[in-house]
């Protein structure tokens, strides 16, 4: 078509040279009309042109449908030329659309992206469309208008250049090589999800089931038809430890959702649809595309023999320690009684029945240290709750450890809030836990320091600090002083002697006792530990065994 051509002819050329009116389907598009279609899942997809006043499909995928007036087609105004988006024609805000009819099929959602001669000139556009109510994505309207773009360079190519049709053969065979080579990418994705060992389901945004994989059929008991499309939250009811289900705004996949952030709970109990319940792991990602979240995963780990491995460990730690106990015991009593008998033994053989009780003293700490842990995690410990005295608690305490806070010469400041009233709790536990941090305190401040432990109200907890001037932690090991046997590096070269298991202990019964336990610390400046307790006090709890 040459330039300079009447404007009002440019659509009737086009629609003429590319053998429109009374020619078949031009392969190019009957080829993209297929892929938009496959691509976005809908019903309906077509390339429409405008001609002689009437709107032509050439093609149109999903129906029959040759051609309609202009004025009954959704874009009545040729010269409106954005993007058209619509989920709901009937209920459109500006009321600019009515019901679309194509003939007889009547759609309610549609998107469109038009398509141009060089000269600006609108010919038509390309649209996916469906009876039904739905959201187009912005990948949905990224395709349109990229697939737009493409048909515009076809009809200049066909039109103005007349290539020859293995270069648009050549263009097709590419779409089709990259939209196999994405669906072969989405189906090995989907086979590697489903052969997976742990369970896995994902939802959309709604938390409704869109995909389960094998592994989590077989642990819930379900088929896949009775949960595809169901809500997560209720097919897959969540309890706590105490066997409390958890409530739906606590649910890790409506926080992953709902916060746009990974959530993870690590002990909590799955119902399956036998009845029957099993321990779990339970980690949920938000699925975010384009700053937009899209859906969740939800995996999870059955961890039954994880705390069954964690149990024998227990109880055969518990069982060693009780049997070192006694023959640890009858060793002390024996070196005592070469100490308090100590006649005829020249001073090296003093030192070294000393040395001896030293170190079996160790060893029995350590050993109560494995038994306490193994009673509390084991569950069996017995908390009795009783009115007490905290002040009192801590100036006995500070009293049993007065010969060690000599030696260092270490200034001891107590600092107890007036309004500090008694609190119930279990003395024996919370003894232990002040008797850690002041130990703890002593033995890594540094001669002629001070220790301060300070106890007051802050909103419906009693907190107790305990502030040293000593060695301080590492920053990059803080986050491992809670754990079991672990000591700083800087600690273990200053004082070689320790367990590692104190801090642990501490932590376990605090949680044990309703509180929370924490500190901060800087290296060579010292640290100060806290814990917490509720002023309602410590509930009762029925066991087998207390602490040592």
């Amino acid at each position: 078509m040459v330039s300079g051509e009447p404007e009002n002819n440019i659509e009737n050329s086009v629609f003429k040279l590319l053998h429109l009116d009374d020619g078949p389907f031009d392969s190019d598009f009957d080829a993209i009309a297929t892929i938009v279609k496959d691509i976005t899942k809908t019903s309906y997809s077509g390339i429409s042109f405008y001609h002689d006043n009437k709107v032509f499909f050439r093609p149109f995928k999903g129906g029959v449908l040759d051609g309609i007036p202009m004025g009954e087609y959704f874009r009545s105004d040729q010269k409106n030329s954005e993007i058209i988006n619509i989920n709901n024609t009937i209920a459109d805000p500006n009321n600019k659309f009515k019901p679309v009819n194509f003939g007889e099929i009547e759609i309610r959602s549609i998107a469109s992206a038009p398509f141009f001669r060089y000269d600006k000139q609108m010919l038509g556009e390309i649209f996916v469309a469906d009876k039904i109510e739905r959201d187009f994505s912005e990948n949905d309207v990224k395709y349109l208008k990229y697939f737009a773009d493409l048909i515009s360079k076809i009809i200049v190519l066909k039109v103005d250049c007349r290539l020859e049709k293995n270069v648009m053969q050549d263009k097709y065979n590419q779409i089709s090589r990259q939209y196999q080579t994405l669906e072969e990418e989405g189906v090995r994705s989907q086979a590697m999800l489903k052969d997976i060992g742990d369970a896995l389901v994902a939802t959309d945004n709604s938390g409704n089931i869109n995909f389960v994989n094998d592994a989590a059929l077989t642990a819930m008991g379900y088929e896949s038809m009775e949960v595809m499309g169901k809500s997560f939250i209720k097919m897959f009811r969540i309890f706590n430890k105490d066997g409390k289900e958890v409530e739906s705004n606590e649910n890790p996949l409506r926080n992953a959702l709902f916060f746009n952030k990974k959530v993870k709970s690590n002990e909590c109990l799955l119902l399956k649809k036998s009845g029957d319940q099993f321990q779990v792991s339970i980690t949920a990602t938000p699925v975010i595309f384009y700053q937009r979240t899209i859906g969740g995963i939800v995996v999870i780990r059955d961890i039954t023999r994880e705390k069954d491995v964690d149990r024998m460990k227990t109880e055969f730690i518990s069982l060693a320690s009780h049997q070192l106990r006694t023959p640890l015991s009858s060793i002390k009593w024996l070196v005592e009684l070469l100490l308090d008998d100590y006649k005829g033994m020249n001073e090296e053989q003093i030192q070294i029945v000393k040395n001896v009780y030293e170190s079996n003293q160790r060893m029995i700490d350590l050993v109560d240290g494995l038994l306490n842990i193994s009673r509390i995690e084991s569950g069996r410990i017995i908390i009795e709750p009783k009115a007490t005295n905290l002040k009192t608690l801590v100036e006995k305490i500070v009293g049993e450890l007065t010969p060690k806070i000599i030696e260092k010469e270490l200034k001891v400041n107590i600092d107890i809030a007036n309004d500090v009233p008694e609190i119930s709790v279990d003395p024996k536990l919370i003894s232990n836990v002040y008797l850690n941090f002041l130990t703890n305190s002593i033995k890594y401040s540094i001669n002629k320091g001070q220790v301060n432990v300070k106890i007051y109200i802050k909103d419906s907890d009693v907190i107790s600090e305990v502030k040293d001037s000593g060695l301080g932690i590492p920053k990059k090991q803080q986050a491992r002083v809670f754990e079991k046997f672990f000591r700083a590096d800087n600690v273990t070269r200053v004082v070689t002697d320790g367990s590692g298991l104190g801090l642990y202990l501490t932590k376990l019964i605090v949680e044990a006792s309703g509180g929370k336990i924490g500190f901060e610390s800087e290296e060579l400046k010292g640290s100060t530990f806290w814990f917490s307790v509720p002023i309602a006090g410590v509930l009762p709890k029925k066991g087998e065994v207390s602490i040592e």
